[in-house]
């Protein structure tokens, strides 16, 4: 139940109140369940991202996908392989997050999760492709992205992977292909999506 509490304090004041929180439970954490100890450490990696503090999450999302993995559940690998991907991006190791991100967007496909997951992995591979200079590839990935997005009803991602399209074609040098992508962001838009 305090982790339920501390995950409402993370959304109503931020991750700063809410890390200051968790900290006080860590000398619970080793009484805690599996179960209980797994959405701990979850919260407490999705709260140092939030505070910048990239390196340690990274590390605990690659911890908590070596316990996934070991657990066999493939709907937490590919959440703990995404979430570390997108940490380890950050840390500018795209390769690594590549290959992670791949494997999120892998058991998704197998799995069938929902078009929202799958297009937000899309949204991932086609960013680390034009970190690592694949930019064909970041175009087609970023093109289906677009369209799963569009039909998942989440515009402002849209906007993103356009950019990163946009990106691509630019390294490319067209950038008559890249402003046809190139479009500004609703007035409403969230600040993560600016």
């Amino acid at each position: 139940a305090a982790l339920r509490v501390m995950a409402a304090l993370y959304v109503e004041q931020g991750a700063g109140p809410a890390y200051a929180r968790l900290t006080e439970l860590r000398a619970q954490r080793d009484a805690m369940l599996d179960t209980e100890r797994d959405e701990f450490d979850d919260l407490e990696a999705l709260m140092l991202a939030a505070l910048g503090q990239r390196r340690r999450a990274a590390q605990l999302w690659l911890a908590a996908l070596e316990r996934s993995r070991a657990g066999a559940n493939l709907a937490r690998v590919a959440e703990h392989a995404g979430n570390a991907a997108t940490q380890l991006g950050y840390l500018c190791r795209a390769e690594e997050a590549l290959v992670l991100c791949e494997e999120a967007a892998e058991i998704d496909r197998r799995l069938q999760s929902t078009r929202s997951f799958s297009a937000v992995n899309l949204l991932s591979i086609s960013g680390l492709c034009v970190d690592t200079g694949r930019y064909g590839r970041a175009l087609a990935i970023g093109e289906e992205g677009v369209r799963l997005l569009r039909d998942s009803g989440l515009p402002h991602f849209v906007a993103i992977v356009e950019h990163v399209v946009a990106s691509a074609y630019l390294h490319l040098g067209r950038p008559d292909l890249a402003a046809s992508y190139l479009a500004e962001l609703a007035d409403n838009a969230p600040a993560w999506a600016r």
